[in-house]
Order: structure tokens, then C-alpha cells, then sequence
């Protein structure tokens, strides 16, 4: 049974909302997700610029949106704004425990268009006197315009969010070192294990997903020892590690 989350839209822009709800899916199921929408100040000018002034404001919106509706699940807002010659976007996500976030692909703007907002315009008002278009920065805006429409607004956030949603689905994200040494790892379901040769490493989850927790440890010597510990772990939570001689074994 899909649990039902609840995500404010720390905007009111459809081609932001729209990437909001196609991640939100794609990643937690069809119609997991009610998606509610809201207007909120970012706190920065209407065309930020530079990295740090644009994922400013996206996190001022995520912190309007979570006071105006303390009960969400999660808080999501997109600060699109201008570095160097391009345009991009920051993505915030967060929810009651955590932040998630994720810097969209960039597009080259022509020197016409770099210069009006340079001059102090932002760049939805260039681009709709320059193509025509009313209100384009709610539409396909720049990125739809000079890449022929093989991309739109919607679509490059939407690849943004899945990005900022990667910490909330991966358990990865979620571990630490439980002492001082680099050989002991605690994952937050209770589920640790120690490498006695320091020069045994642990790699990426061998899964896409983090349900089924096996995990690859490759061993950089032929001599190395590997103990586990699950003290807390059902059989869904099991660690499977694989030994220098190629073979699989499972601890729950």
C-alpha cells in the first residue's frame, strides 16, 4: 500500500509544479503524493544572481512554505537565476528531518538577451519580448526556446528534483561512522558492520534500490578479514557481503 505524502510547492509556477509531481511519482509511486501549491517570498531580487544568491532563495522559499504549512511531509521550491552566461536553477527539499538538494543543468544564454538582464530585467520578461510568447517562464521558458524544444523548463527541473530527492529513498544517506575509526559503519536501522583490515572498502549499494541492502565490499588485499553485525535487522534489512574470492554471503 503506497503511503500518501504531503508536499507543498513553494510556488505557483506550472512548469515547476509539474516537474515537482512527475519526480515525486516516478520516485515514490503513482499517486503517492498530494501536491498543494503556495506563494512565498524568496527573500532575494526577482532575478537572483550567481550559485549561492539563487539556492538563497530557494531555501528562503522552502522556510515560508513550511510555516505557512507546518503538517507537509515535505516542502519543495525551484530558484531559477543567472551565473557567468547561463541560466540554471536551484532545487531545495526538505522535510521534518532533512535537506535534499540538487543544481539543474545550465543553459547558455545569447549576449542580447544577457545584456537586457544585466540591465537590470529579469530574464521571463526579455525572453516573452523576444519570442513573443506571454508568460513564458510559466511555460517551455528559454531552455524550450534554444534548445528547439527538445527540452522545456519543466523537464530540466524535473531531472533537478529527482536529483534533491536522491537522500530520502537511499539508506545510504542515512549512515555514519559510529566511532572514530574508519573501518566501523551504523546505518540509522540498526544495522552495522566492522571491517577488521582497514584496507577492505565498502562500494556503491549494488541495488537501484535501497530496500534490498546488499552491499558490495571490495577488498584491496587478498588477506582481508570481514566480520558483520546486524543486531536490529529483519530479513529485509539483510547485508550481503562479497568476499575476495568471489563468493556471496548473507547476514541477517
Amino acid at each position: 500500500m503506497l503511503i500518501m505524502h504531503q508536499v507543498v510547492c513553494a510556488t505557483t509556477n506550472p512548469a515547476k509544479i509539474q516537474a515537482i509531481l512527475q519526480a515525486f511519482h516516478e520516485i515514490f509511486g503513482e499517486g503517492s503524493c498530494h501536491i498543494a501549491s503556495v506563494a512565498v517570498e524568496s527573500g532575494v531580487p526577482e532575478q537572483p544572481f550567481g550559485s549561492e544568491e539563487t539556492r538563497a532563495g530557494a531555501r528562503n522559499r522552502v522556510a515560508n512554505a513550511r510555516r505557512l504549512h507546518p503538517e507537509a511531509d515535505f516542502w519543495v521550491a525551484i530558484e531559477a537565476g543567472i551565473d557567468g552566461d547561463s541560466t540554471f536553477s536551484w532545487v531545495v527539499i526538505e522535510n521534518t528531518s532533512q535537506r535534499g538538494e540538487a543544481r539543474s543543468a545550465t543553459l547558455p544564454l545569447p549576449a542580447v538577451i544577457l545584456q537586457k538582464v544585466r540591465e537590470g530585467e529579469a530574464l521571463g520578461p526579455v525572453m516573452s519580448r523576444y519570442t513573443g510568447i506571454d508568460e513564458i517562464g510559466r511555460k517551455e521558458g528559454a531552455i524550450g526556446v534554444f534548445t528547439a524544444g527538445k527540452l522545456t523548463r519543466a523537464s530540466v527541473y524535473h531531472q533537478a528534483v529527482i536529483l534533491a530527492l536522491s537522500p530520502f529513498h537511499n539508506a545510504v544517506y542515512q549512515w555514519s561512522f559510529s566511532n572514530t575509526s574508519s573501518s566501523h559503519w551504523r546505518s540509522s536501522t540498526g544495522a552495522a558492520f566492522r571491517l577488521l583490515d582497514p584496507r577492505v572498502i565498502v562500494a556503491m549499494p549494488a541495488p537501484s534500490s535501497f530496500f534490498n541492502s546488499r552491499w558490495l565490499i571490495s577488498p584491496r588485499s587478498s588477506s582481508s578479514t570481514i566480520r558483520t553485525r546486524v543486531p536490529n535487522a529483519s530479513r529485509s534489512s539483510g547485508v550481503s557481503i562479497r568476499f575476495n574470492n568471489g563468493k556471496w554471503r548473507s547476514f541477517w
